[in-house]
């Protein structure tokens, strides 16, 4: 799914997912990740949005994610980061 829960922090961490799009429904309404040009060779992460909003971290606070419907898009690439950028890549 590309998030990972990030224990005593609060926080969940991102990754790269493994899905093209994931939905859950839950009663304060769904989240839905999708994952753009996802495959086997675009492995990092070039940025991520949540509701419409690029994100300049590589952490969401669970609270984001527990209020309401929620909308996580991920934009795959094949280019490997540069040791500044923040990137990441499926193990």
């Amino acid at each position: 799914m590309g998030l990972y829960p990030q224990i005593c922090q609060g926080t969940f961490g991102i990754s790269s997912p493994v899905f093209d799009q994931v939905v859950i429904h839950r009663d304060v309404g769904d989240v839905n990740v999708i994952a753009y040009n996802n495959s086997a060779t675009n492995v990092y992460v070039d940025h991520v949005m949540l509701n419409g909003v690029r994100l300049n971290t590589w952490v969401i606070p669970q609270s984001l994610i527990r209020s309401g419907p929620v909308t996580l898009e991920y934009f795959m690439t094949d280019v490997a980061p540069s040791r500044s950028s923040p990137q990441t890549q499926r193990s």
